[in-house]
């Protein structure tokens, strides 16, 4: 997650560079840098957020497919049962 957030938003600012303020050089690189620490600082955050999430969708998932209520009335045949 932190490479792919890396890479994003490497590619997000080399793009913003490109149409808005087309930058060479140090300045280039310095921006550049900073959008990778960045993608960086925000990849980690995402897998800690997503480990913390994990247990309770894990859970969630599990139990929607048990709690499943039939609806009050089914198609059967083009006719309605129920």
């Amino acid at each position: 997650m932190v490479i792919a957030n890396m890479l994003a938003a490497a590619a997000a600012g080399f793009t913003a560079n490109i149409i808005v303020f087309h930058l060479t050089g140090v300045p280039l690189a310095l921006y550049i840098a900073v959008a990778l620490v960045s993608g960086a600082f925000c990849g980690i955050l995402g897998y800690s957020i997503s480990c913390r999430l994990r247990p309770v969708l894990t859970t969630t998932a599990g139990n929607s497919a048990v709690r499943r209520e039939r609806p009050s009335h089914e198609h059967v045949n083009g006719e309605i049962v129920g």
